[in-house]
């Protein structure tokens, strides 16, 4: 399942109240897509984290929650609460943790999300202790607010991390989704978060980059550093820096591997030798169209990131006389980027001319 594809099954999970567990590898945004679920379950309201209540004002009824526990860092009494003696019924009674959005915690929006990361990786202990929260919705006395549902997350068996197999019992009350690795969807939401263009159309050439995981592991490479969405996240830090190329090559080994560092420095040098986009904008129609898929790549995505509504004529020009699939790439890119560009006669016709290319 595509991450935009867990964003709806995280929202009917929350309108049905049935628990969800998403599977996937180390780095490949399972967190990522249950805060983006959240951003778009709260329908224009606040998104409440759980770290800032008490350090920033809300409207519990106007604002969304999301509060992370990391079952690996739990023991079972973190799950079930303190016992506390009532001693005017010679009784004890529980204390639940801070983190449960029950409905006596009034200081909490009442809408939200409780998301249980790392949650395989917890003893069996602890996995036993969250079966009440996660099939009633309640610890003890204490129930979960209507409003609020419940998603889990964690590595599969085979990933190579601190596993314990999951008890049958709490595996059969879970939605279990399988999270992958899609090139499309990454390039697209690191347009939104403004990653380096460079890094963008980098993915684009080599997509079998974005996560090497699957082939760390199985030949067993050397060092610790692998390629994933959040390592290339981490890696676009880096680039915005713009160190020299051997200090980045260093810093990108750390962070991707030796062999996608070497394969994205080589690519930031055919960067810096394309044609000048300046040159392009000016002269659409003489420009040079670079004969290699490499510069090709660069061309385009630097093209998309420099599209305004008054340059998409001479872009137009342009892209008509790259290779088709470019052609789209620009397009979709420069979509993405600025919207505006697609209100455009050029864009109008363009899009006439290549309806089958856009189908």
């Amino acid at each position: 399942m595509k991450i935009s594809q867990a964003h709806t099954a995280i929202a009917i999970g929350n309108k049905i109240n049935r628990p969800v567990f998403l599977w996937g590898q180390p780095g490949i945004g399972k967190s990522d897509a249950v805060l983006q679920a959240a951003a778009k379950l709260a329908v224009g309201k606040q998104v409440v984290q759980y770290h800032d209540v008490g350090n920033m004002e809300f409207d519990p009824i106007l604002s969304f929650g999301v509060n992370d526990v990391r079952l690996s860092q739990c023991e079972p009494v973190d799950i079930r609460g303190l016992p506390v003696p009532d001693m005017d019924t010679n009784t004890t009674r529980w204390m639940p943790p801070d983190w449960l959005p029950h409905t006596g915690r009034h200081d909490l929006p009442a809408k939200g999300i409780l998301f249980l990361d790392e949650a395989n990786a917890a003893p069996a202990s602890v996995q036993a202790a969250a079966y009440q929260l996660v099939l009633d919705r309640r610890i003890g006395n204490f129930a979960l607010k209507p409003g609020w549902s419940i998603v889990l997350a964690g590595n599969r068996l085979t990933d190579g991390g601190v596993t314990f197999k999951m008890p049958k019992p709490l595996a059969n009350r879970l939605i279990h989704l399988d999270i992958e690795c899609n090139m499309e969807e990454w390039t697209s939401w690191a347009i939104d978060k403004g990653l380096p263009v460079e890094m963008v159309a980098f993915i684009r050439f080599r997509p079998d980059l974005l996560n090497t995981f699957e082939e760390h592991v199985k030949k067993k490479l050397e060092g610790e550093a692998f390629a994933t969405p959040r390592t290339w996240h981490v890696s676009a830090d880096i680039v915005a820096e713009k160190p020299p190329l051997d200090v980045m090559l260093d810093m990108l080994n750390g962070t991707v591997g030796k062999g996608a560092a070497a394969e994205f420095v080589g690519f930031m040098q055919v960067w810096h030798k394309m044609p000048s986009i300046d040159g392009i904008l000016i002269d659409p129609q003489g420009a040079q169209v670079p004969d290699d898929a490499a510069t090709m790549f660069a061309v385009t995505a630097a093209l998309a990131s420099r599209a305004v509504p008054d340059n998409m004529d001479a872009i137009c020009t342009y892209i008509g006389r790259v290779p088709p699939e470019f052609s789209v790439l620009t397009i979709k890119d420069t979509q993405r980027r600025n919207p505006q560009c697609m209100m455009t006669k050029a864009f109008v016709q363009w899009a006439n001319k290549n309806a089958s290319l856009l189908g």
